[in-house]
């Protein structure tokens, strides 16, 4: 059988034209299941009726207790019965919605939705942003203006109710939907789990080159995960998934926050989980973490608009001015002297209302520290580029120049470096991160922890090779597992 099933009554089996799907009845599905058929099948639910104990209600709900993905989940079709839930919604997408039905004269409004689609497609945008929370195969928003646009209510469809038009243009959405690449996922039992990996593709600074990724899709298949690499427009499909690896950079104030907290949320495994990124994203956080946990750092202050011309006193010169939200070594200045200190410091102002000022330690090279689960997994040296104090350097013309790096044997690392970078990451999680250090004589310096931090071919992987993927999929593997026990107990 083939991993989606589409649930249908008989009599409406003959209406879809769709390919690369099982169709089951309801009865069949609920009654006549063979235990483990299809492991960790997507069950589309259209049946004709989802009120409460109905055969559409315990399609979902056996889905559910046979670690299926149900569409909609026994959740969602309870919530859109919920007055309360319909006003969250409004709020919830109300920025989208205003801004999509600001052209529509009338007062009311319906847009019918089939996986994320409308018939016209200008409003596919709202409608993507929709089905990505309520995750039902078909259904369609009433929308009510007064004196903004507000949803009304929210109604599942029945395939009875479909005009010929609105059911053709399912069939063609749902045809293309269930043949796209990731969906073709072999059915063998090596592959006990699903995993999304979230790329750019049009990233320049990318914390995977495409090497890398493949070489985490390979990892994947030796342990048993099968792995798609997806773009932001793709993750319509993220609850479809058992874990989501972010390698995309991350931000708070960015879609893969928001893509990370939704897949924590539906009970995924993330890496990098929202509190990660939340934490490591702000350097402000991260200093008054570090001084909480007795961590040695650069001598750091905190400073606004309003104090730090009065700590001035207390400079010395040069010293570095953080962004609080910097990353790769954008947002990060050096000032030689205070004029310079004061120019920056009026510029970074307008952006935060606090920054970064940080004693100034010159190195050759920073340590690099990867910890994933409280482990290391590998360490690497990275030099400053030529002729600069960082290791990234941009050219006039906007280019990146990078120093050079060594990759070594974290049995031969130092064990104080690696004593503090495992004690940076204890007070973030338990996800992936990377620890940059600085070491004067036998005094180590945290500079930062990073969530998202850089694996590339070549890099990262020099010393441990394919092992070091092998580790951070099978670190997802017990994940996966762990959860799945819980789910069952």
């Amino acid at each position: 059988m083939k991993k989606d099933i589409i649930i249908v009554e008989e009599k409406f089996k003959d209406k879809l034209k769709i390919n690369n799907v099982t169709m089951m009845a309801p009865m069949e599905y609920i009654m006549n299941y063979k235990e483990d058929a299809i492991p960790n099948a997507n069950v589309f639910n259209l049946t004709n009726t989802f009120s409460y104990q109905s055969l559409g209600y315990y399609v979902s709900l056996m889905a559910m207790a046979r670690e299926h993905r149900a569409f909609p989940s026994p959740n969602i079709i309870q919530a859109l019965k919920d007055r309360t839930m319909q006003r969250f919604f409004s709020e919830e997408f109300d920025e989208k919605v205003q801004e999509q039905l600001k052209s529509i004269k009338s007062t009311r409004f319906e847009l019918s939705i089939y996986l994320g689609q409308n018939l016209n497609k200008k409003y596919n945008p709202l409608s993507k942003e929709l089905y990505r929370h309520i995750r039902a195969p078909m259904f369609r928003v009433y929308f009510i203006k007064t004196e903004k646009w507000d949803i009304d209510k929210i109604k599942l469809l029945q395939i009875s109710e479909l005009i010929d038009t609105h059911l053709d243009f399912f069939n063609q959405v749902a045809d293309t939907y269930f043949t796209k690449k990731h969906h073709h996922k072999p059915v063998q039992d090596k592959y006990r789990f699903d995993m999304a990996i979230l790329v750019n593709p049009d990233e320049k600074s990318a914390p995977s080159c495409p090497k890398a990724l493949q070489k985490f899709v390979d990892a994947g298949e030796r342990v048993g995960i099968w792995v798609d690499i997806l773009t932001k427009k793709d993750m319509v499909h993220l609850l479809e998934y058992d874990a989501l690896f972010i390698r995309d950079t991350t931000n708070v104030n960015h879609y893969t926050y928001r893509m990370a907290d939704r897949a924590r949320a539906e009970g995924l495994v993330v890496i990098d989980d929202p509190d990660s990124i939340l934490k490591c994203s702000n350097k402000v956080y991260l200093e008054e973490m570090l001084s909480r946990h007795d961590l040695k750092r650069p001598k750091t202050m905190i400073l606004n608009e309003d104090n730090y011309d009065q700590c001035l006193s207390q400079l010395t010169f040069p010293c570095v001015i953080k962004q609080p939200d910097s990353a790769f070594s954008q947002g990060v200045h050096k000032a030689a002297d205070l004029n310079q200190f004061l120019e920056i410091c009026q510029n970074l102002f307008k952006h935060s209302e606090l920054i970064c000022v940080q004693e100034y330690l010159p190195t050759d090279y920073d340590w690099r520290v990867g910890v994933l689960g409280g482990e290391v997994i590998y360490v690497c040296k990275y030099y400053m580029a030529d002729n600069h104090w960082q290791i990234i350097k941009k050219d006039d013309a906007g280019e990146l120049q990078v120093g050079n790096f060594d990759c070594i044997d974290p049995a031969k690392t130092p064990k104080n470096v690696l004593k503090t970078a495992l004690k940076a990451c204890r007070p973030i999680g338990n996800g992936l991160y990377g620890v940059d250090l600085k070491q004067v004589g036998n005094e180590v310096y945290v500079i930062e922890v990073n969530d998202n931090p850089s694996i590339e071919s070549g890099i990262e992987d020099q010393f441990a090779g394919d092992k070091l993927y092998d580790k951070i999929m099978t670190h997802f593997l017990k994940q996966c597992e762990a959860k799945r026990i819980m789910n069952v107990e």
